[in-house]
């Protein structure tokens, strides 16, 4: 049974179940448990070594998703060999790998051609010359899908960088991060088919980066804006009506309507946007 496709998802729940509980260690688990032929494989949070984790992904070369959040072994090393070893990978989720320098970015440069979703949100040894280089180097970038920035250091040229490359980009974080307002809103209208955004936490963001996401945002049907007090009553009925207005008025199919907002720690309280969502029923505004 361990050796059928069959198992997979019954190998991936041990292999949550050690991590929830802090005993995957390199010794938690047998090579042999990890497939060649396994094609998704999560060991977030996991307390494994560089070897042992390297060791993990050279077991399994047909991975196409690989989250390594919060993995003690994830360091720039490991990222090359796993670069190397999966060359079809095309989901790397390393989120909070403290170890992560910019010496790993340019591993993703130069190895990371068959990646389409790449998170790097709390990488915090990463310099923003190291990110500004990742995204002008990447030579895929056109077809990258979903790009993970949180906390890092997104600057103007960063941004620059992903509105005139990333023409595929349907998914943005920039959440806890110091991004510019103005590079930030033109960074999201350049781009076509972005869908999702999250600016969480980000100190700029203000009631013009809301107008102008209703205004310019054509693709756009999620928001994120967790702990934005500028997210009032009124922003959000303004960016709203733009965007309804927009939909109403589109003779190209390239509008959407925003369907969902998340917006908690914000100025908003349930009795408040009460109005918002008889408005827009089909609205979901998480609060």
């Amino acid at each position: 049974v361990l050796g059928t496709r069959e198992s997979f998802p019954v190998r991936q729940r041990v292999i949550k179940t050690l991590t929830d509980s802090g005993r995957l260690t390199d010794k938690a688990l047998p090579l042999c448990f990890f497939h060649e032929d396994m094609t998704e494989l999560s060991l977030a949070g996991s307390k494994l070594t560089r070897p042992a984790l390297m060791a993990i992904c050279s077991a399994c070369p047909r991975l196409a998703t690989l989250d390594v959040s919060s993995c003690f072994g994830m360091s720039d090393e490991a990222v090359l060999h796993v670069l190397r070893n999966i060359p079809a990978l095309t989901s790397l989720n390393m989120g909070n790998c403290r170890k992560v320098t910019d010496a790993a970015l340019a591993h993703i440069a130069a190895h990371g051609g068959s990646l389409r979703h790449l998170r790097l949100g709390g990488c915090f040894n990463v310099t923003g010359e190291g990110l500004l280089s990742l995204l002008r180097r990447l030579p895929t970038a056109a077809h990258v899908l979903e790009l993970g920035l949180g906390g890092l250091a997104v600057q103007e040229g960063a941004l620059a960088a992903v509105a005139s490359r990333f023409s595929s980009l349907e998914v943005l974080s920039v959440a806890y991060s110091d991004a510019p307002r103005d590079a930030l809103v033109a960074a999201a209208a350049a781009l076509p088919r972005l869908r999702a955004l999250d600016v969480s936490w980000c100190p700029h963001a203000d009631a013009e980066l809301f107008e102008a996401v209703g205004e310019r945002c054509a693709a756009l049907q999620e928001l994120t804006a967790v702990g934005i007090r500028a997210l009032t009553l009124q922003a959000l009925m303004s960016m709203l009506y733009a965007k309804s207005h927009n939909v109403g008025v589109d003779t190209t199919g390239d509008w959407r309507e925003l369907a969902v907002v998340r917006a908690k720690f914000c100025a908003l309280t349930n009795a408040s946007v009460e109005p918002v969502l008889q408005s827009y029923p089909e609205l979901e505004l998480l609060l």
